[in-house]
C-alpha cells in the first residue's frame, strides 16, 4: 500500500478548476461502464447536492485524475438520493446521522488487483464519517460495486430496499452502521488495509 501511497494522493475538491475536474472524471468513467448516456440529465441531477456535498479526486503523479468519490450530507433541503429514489423497508432513528457515498470512481486502468486504488477513496470516507460522528454511510450500488464492498472487503452494508434499475443498472439500496462495522473484524485478507484505519478512528 505504501508504494501505491507515493504514487496516488487524494485531493480534496476546493477549486472551480477541481469541480470541473471531478465531475469530467466521473462522467468518462460512468459513460465508460455503460451506466449512463444522457449526460446533461445526469450532471444536472448531482449539482442539486452540491451544497451538502465534499468531493475527493484520486490523482496519479500529482496532476492526473483517476477516481472520485462524493460524501453527501444529510439535510432537509434535497435529502439524499438513495432515500428519495427507492422504496426502503428500513427505518432509520431519528437520531441517526446518515450521509450518502455517492460517485465513487476509479479508472479502469488504475484497478489494481489488491484494489488499493478503491481503498485510498474508501480510506478517506471512513475518517470523515469518524471525524464528523455519522451514524451511517448510505449508497446505491450496482451489483458489482456490491459485490465489492460485501465480498471483497467485507464491509457491513445490509439492503434497505427493493433493487431497480436505476442509472443504467440493476442496484442495490445499501446501509452501514459505522458502529457494527467498527466493532466487526473483517476476515478476508486482501482487507487488511481498510481494517486497521477502522480500528485506528
Amino acid at each position: 500500500m505504501a508504494e501505491y501511497q507515493s504514487e496516488f494522493n487524494v485531493l480534496l475538491v476546493n477549486t472551480d478548476v477541481d469541480k470541473k475536474r471531478f465531475t469530467k472524471a466521473w462522467l468518462a468513467t460512468w459513460i465508460e461502464e455503460g451506466y449512463s448516456k444522457s449526460t446533461d440529465d445526469i450532471i444536472g441531477k448531482y449539482s442539486t447536492f452540491d451544497p451538502y456535498s465534499i468531493d475527493y479526486l484520486l490523482v496519479k503523479n500529482k496532476d492526473v485524475v483517476v477516481g472520485t468519490m462524493r460524501i453527501i450530507n444529510q439535510n432537509n433541503a434535497v435529502g439524499l438520493p438513495v432515500l428519495n429514489d427507492f422504496i426502503l423497508n428500513h427505518r432509520f432513528n431519528e437520531k441517526d446521522k446518515l450521509c450518502e457515498a455517492t460517485l465513487l470512481t476509479v479508472k479502469s486502468s488504475e484497478r489494481k488487483v489488491d484494489h488499493s486504488t478503491s481503498l485510498l477513496l474508501l480510506i478517506e470516507l471512513w475518517k470523515y464519517v469518524r471525524k464528523n460522528d455519522i451514524t451511517g454511510i448510505v449508497i446505491a450500488a450496482d451489483i458489482r460495486l456490491w459485490y465489492f464492498l460485501k465480498q471483497k472487503l467485507g464491509l457491513c452494508f445490509t439492503e434497505i430496499g427493493e433493487r431497480k434499475m436505476y442509472e443504467g443498472s440493476m442496484t442495490i439500496p445499501g446501509h452501514l452502521s459505522v458502529k457494527e462495522q467498527k466493532d466487526s473484524l473483517m476476515m478476508v485478507t486482501a482487507k487488511n488495509i481498510l481494517e486497521n484505519v477502522i480500528q485506528q478512528f
